[in-house]
């Protein structure tokens, strides 16, 4: 229902005699297309009303609220994942060839990454959680969180893995040996560990 134009709502069930702040998608999408906000907070703030609304409306246990409540969580991801690297969330959405060579404003760490019933995989970290790295992988750009344990500098060779996985792994380092190369063009290689904002803690931010 919060699809709908707030004023017919209130026209049918008087709306506005239970919520002050109406709120709905396509009120987000007018002022996220008129540059109204500045950080992916603000617009957070304003979504929380759909939900907080719809409790108001519907009461808590509405199946409505249910998917508002959905909703809003889908905003919260989408909304990290921007706080985490604007334009990998950029280039993964407009999905080019080649788009996760791209460089982003920030410089990502590259390491190899290991995962359970995997060799080695070369990846860049997008996020570091005190020991724990959220890595998206070269090849299938998979992500996932490691342990810095399973992690190895990307100047160091990795062990021998799984034989049957080698082959994958040789695009996936094809494909990281592209993004160095991008990175040597644009005189960021090698990378300045010192200046690396996501090897800092979110509770440090």
């Amino acid at each position: 229902w919060y699809q709908r134009r707030v004023r017919d709502i209130n026209a049918e069930y008087g709306y506005f005699a239970f919520v002050h702040y109406p709120m709905d998608l396509g009120t987000l999408r007018q002022k996220a297309k008129a540059g109204l906000w500045s950080c992916t907070h603000q617009f957070l703030d304003e979504a929380r009303w759909i939900l907080h609304n719809c409790i108001i409306f519907n009461g808590g246990k509405s199946k409505l609220t249910a998917l508002a409540r959905t909703v809003y969580n889908v905003c919260k991801h989408e909304m990290g994942e921007i706080d985490m690297c604007p334009d990998c969330y950029l280039n993964s959405s407009i999905a080019e060839k080649d788009w996760f060579i791209k460089l982003c404003k920030k410089t990502h760490r590259l390491v190899w990454a290991k995962l359970r019933g995997f060799p080695f995989w070369p990846a860049k970290v997008l996020q570091r959680k005190g020991p724990q790295m959220n890595v998206q992988f070269f090849g299938q750009h998979e992500r996932a969180w490691v342990h810095e344990s399973n992690t190895l500098g990307i100047g160091e060779e990795p062990p021998a893995g799984n034989r049957n996985k080698e082959a994958n792994r040789q695009h996936a380092e094809e494909e990281m040996n592209k993004y160095v190369e991008n990175l040597k063009r644009a005189g960021r290689w090698p990378i300045d560990m010192s200046k690396l904002k996501e090897e800092r803690d979110d509770d440090d931010d």
